[in-house]
């Protein structure tokens, strides 16, 4: 398991967490995981759906990684 110092970031935290999933998941099942805690109140299933429409967990992936590199989020 990998040692995590008194000093790291949450975020950092949450990207190598992030990753360890997605690697031993994959992107599907990892996307999957971190929905089912967050529920919350309402319907987030149509709130997501809204938001993405019908495109595949994939194509979504891919946007995410491309908005990080242009320094939006």
């Amino acid at each position: 398991m990998a040692e995590v110092k008194d000093n790291t970031s949450v975020d950092e935290i949450v990207k190598r967490g992030w990753d360890i999933l997605v690697e031993n998941l994959g992107i599907t099942d990892a996307t999957r995981f971190i929905v089912s805690f967050e529920r919350g109140k309402g319907d987030s299933v149509q709130k997501i759906k809204k938001f993405w429409g019908d495109k595949k967990v994939e194509d979504i992936h891919a946007e995410i990684l491309e908005a990080k590199e242009k320094g939006l989020i």
